[in-house]
């Protein structure tokens, strides 16, 4: 995207991309996806760039190993050095591998992360395979639904006392439990694997609270730790961070940082790790947007914003300001759904969506502009544009709400109403 970005902004200006694996481009939020079947190699890859681009250098395999950046050179691990007008520091992050006693380099443990490691899990796995699921967040969640609904047996851990322990509250996640356990989806909420089993190094069992069940792959969901070894003699971090300002700019004006590796500091002195898909996007575009601006623009939007379907099951988690003094609930296990709104001195601050999404556009909109007293009508699910898939009965009794003359009014007739 910053590549992109750059080309078309400052036509001029070449640009060299330096990617550690062995291609570039990888849509990492449709890697589940492929591992189950769902989608091909070529749909896991965006478009290629740089074609017929003479001012666009792609150099793929090799890692950057260091940073001088008073001389503006990387070093990368073949002994290239790349001078540097503008740099963007965008390496992602680690997999957190975890210590397994028990563990001797066997076969069938794979970290759901990067390209090359899911490709090796797909072509492990068996549909026989007893395949357990370690993290219970986004990627673990979204990893054993595609796996299920695949005909594979799924079991998910997760060490705290619910999923998603990041992004969904209690309430919210007991909701997604009971819908996975409906797709045959076996949980074990607060505790870990601490030990494994190989035999003729294959993991064949795990254990969990003394117990041992078998396993024919072990899958790591656990997330991961920004990738900044390369960078200490660099003096751009602090405290192990990697700052940079609202303009995403290090101390370094001429160097910015976008994506899992960033930590922005807020104007109000919040200091965010913004990691999802779309703001890694965003920042990058921003980031090339800025390299020659003399007045460079601030990100505007600090959200962190998801959204999923899961077998079927829509999710959508709008996550803004965590310091909430208020929550609002609507629940409903006939229509399959979960909302729940945060607010803060009467703003909303963020919001969880399951089954009917609804109006999730506009929720994002008053968190990310912070407007007060329009959260009212947000929490119930609007049917408006879902009288296909309600029966002729149950249409009858939904009250559709209707905006005239700029007042909000209950629809008056029941054949107008959804």
């Amino acid at each position: 995207a910053a590549a992109c970005e750059s080309r078309q902004i400052w036509p001029h200006k070449s640009v060299v991309i330096i990617e550690a694996e062995e291609a570039i481009g990888c849509c990492r939020p449709l890697l589940p996806q492929f591992l189950a079947g769902q989608v091909g190699e070529e749909k896991v890859f965006l478009n290629q760039i740089g074609q017929g681009d003479k001012q666009l250098n792609i150099i793929t395999g090799k890692r950057v190993i260091s940073l001088d950046r008073y001389k503006r050179i990387l070093y990368l691990q073949d002994g290239t050095e790349i001078q540097y007008d503008r740099l963007l520091l965008a390496p992602g992050g680690k997999p957190i591998i975890p210590h397994l006693e028990g563990r001797h380099n066997g076969q069938g443990i794979f970290a759901v992360r990067n390209f090359p490691e899911v490709k090796k899990a797909k072509a492990w796995i068996k549909k026989d395979h007893q395949i357990f699921i370690l993290g219970g967040g986004l990627v673990g969640v979204k990893t054993a639904v595609y796996l299920r609904t695949a005909g594979w047996q799924i079991s998910l851990v997760e060490k705290e006392g619910h999923l998603l322990p990041e992004v969904l509250s209690s309430k919210a996640a007991a909701f997604l439990a009971d819908y996975l356990h409906k797709l045959g989806i076996r949980i074990f909420l607060g505790q870990t694997i601490s030990q494994i089993e190989e035999v003729g190094g294959q993991i064949k069992k795990v254990k969990l609270k003394g117990q041992w069940y078998a396993c024919d792959a072990l899958l790591l969901a656990l997330g991961a730790r920004p990738h900044l070894s390369f960078l200490p003699e660099s003096e751009l971090l602090t405290e192990g961070k990697l700052l940079v300002s609202p303009t995403l700019q290090t101390k370094d004006p001429r160097i910015f940082a976008a994506g899992d590796a960033a930590t922005i500091k807020h104007p109000n002195g919040r200091e965010l790790n913004l990691w999802t898909w779309p703001q890694a996007v965003r920042q990058g575009r921003l980031a090339a947007a800025n390299f020659y601006r003399a007045n460079p623009l601030n990100l505007k939007i600090f959200t962190k914003a998801n959204s999923l379907n899961l077998a079927g099951l829509a999710l959508h988690i709008i996550e803004g300001d965590k310091d909430y003094d208020k929550e609002l609930i609507y629940a409903s296990s006939r229509e399959n759904c979960f909302r729940q709104i945060f607010l803060k001195a009467q703003k909303l601050v963020g919001g969880v969506f399951m089954g009917n999404i609804s109006q999730t556009g506009l929720v994002h909109y008053l968190v990310i502009n912070e407007k007060e007293n329009e959260w009212t009508n947000l929490i119930r699910p609007s049917y408006q544009f879902m009288y296909p898939i309600l029966s002729r009965d149950s249409r009858q009794y939904k009250r559709a709400y209707f905006l005239r003359g700029g007042q909000i009014k209950p629809c008056s007739s029941t054949k107008n109403c959804v």
